[in-house]
């Protein structure tokens, strides 16, 4: 056999090798999509909250754990595939009208939480190390917090309910959820290191 047709050949197996990763990844994104969707169902509500209590972040950070960067697309797959119709939502409810609905900047958030902290978990993670649990629940802080808070405000504003406080946002849409948030994290990460 030629040089050329060596080369070629190697060229040809390195493009399936890459082509049957790519789906296996995509397949995975699917799956932890599907397992966000299965933790939204496990909700309570505090009263006169309108922001529930799921097991949603721990879904996101074990995607982040598994999947690494990939984790955003796992749950951009979510947003899309229940707004186009997929009961996986919230009492297993779909279609676009979730996006009006005061939570809907949690899940946005989602998005931002799995690729950051997927990122964080390639670069900086260690199982033996207590700043990879303070960086994940920093991340989720920051970007799933960061966008519901922003969302619920202007939700807030745009159903007349003006003359809202920081505050009174952050004892609605965070402050309740922290030590739940923590909890959650070290949950998966126990879970993640035990089996690495």
């Amino acid at each position: 056999m030629s040089i050329f047709k060596q080369s070629a050949t190697i060229t040809s197996q390195r493009g399936t090798i890459l082509h049957s990763e790519l789906i296996i990844k995509i397949l995975l994104c699917l799956g932890f999509a599907a397992i966000t969707g299965l933790s939204a169902q496990m909700k309570w509500f505090v009263p006169g909250n309108p922001v529930p209590f799921t097991m949603q972040t721990a879904a996101v950070i074990l995607s982040a754990l598994w999947l690494k960067k990939w984790a955003g697309l796992s749950q951009l797959f979510y947003i899309i595939l229940g707004c186009f119709g997929i009961p996986w939502f919230s009492n297993y409810a779909s279609g676009m009208n979730i996006l009006f609905l005061p939570t809907a900047g949690y899940l946005i958030g989602f998005v931002f939480t799995g690729y950051v902290g997927g990122w964080f978990v390639e670069k900086y993670f260690s199982r033996f190390h207590f700043s990879s649990f303070v960086g994940l629940f920093l991340i989720t802080v920051l970007f799933t917090h960061g966008f519901g808070l922003l969302y619920l405000s202007s939700w807030m504003y745009f159903t007349h309910q003006t003359g809202i406080s920081m505050m009174y946002l952050l004892t609605k849409g965070t402050l309740p959820f922290l030590l739940f948030d923590l909890f959650k994290i070290m949950l998966v990460t126990g879970l993640y290191t035990n089996k690495a």
